[in-house]
């Protein structure tokens, strides 16, 4: 995590465009690819992949209005994109630390069942709070 961080400190410090706007939106993106990297070392037999996907500001002028979907979360409402993934995609689920692990596994069970899938599903020994 550390290399990560300090690869992302210095593209940062080294860029410059003599606009603190501009900076300030790239330094943005690359701040956000850098954090989609960083993980709890506890996390790492999961091997996990992330797919990052860096967007420009919504406007809805320009924007492919039938792309993006909405979804409703505590905090406020969020736009995002589906990406189609083959059945052969997923090969395990890991379910995170929470309550319910049984329940949560079930339900996971069952969608994957629908979806003709043969993943595992698994629980994580992480626990909630660290």
């Amino acid at each position: 995590a550390n290399a990560v961080i300090d690869s992302v400190i210095h593209q940062v410090a080294d860029f410059n465009l003599n606009h603190p706007g501009v900076k300030a939106h790239y330094s943005a993106l690359a701040v956000n690819s850098m954090l989609a990297q960083v993980k709890h070392p506890g996390f790492a037999e999961e091997h996990e992949w992330r797919l990052v996907v860096g967007l420009e500001l919504f406007d809805e002028s320009t924007s492919d209005r039938k792309s993006t979907l909405y979804r409703s979360t505590p905090m406020a409402i969020v736009p995002y994109l589906e990406i189609p993934l083959g059945r052969e995609s997923i090969v395990s689920i890991r379910v995170g630390p929470g309550d319910n692990p049984e329940v949560r596994a079930g339900g996971i069970r069952r969608l994957l069942k629908t979806l003709g899938s043969d993943a595992i599903v698994t629980h994580s020994e992480v626990p909630l709070r660290t």
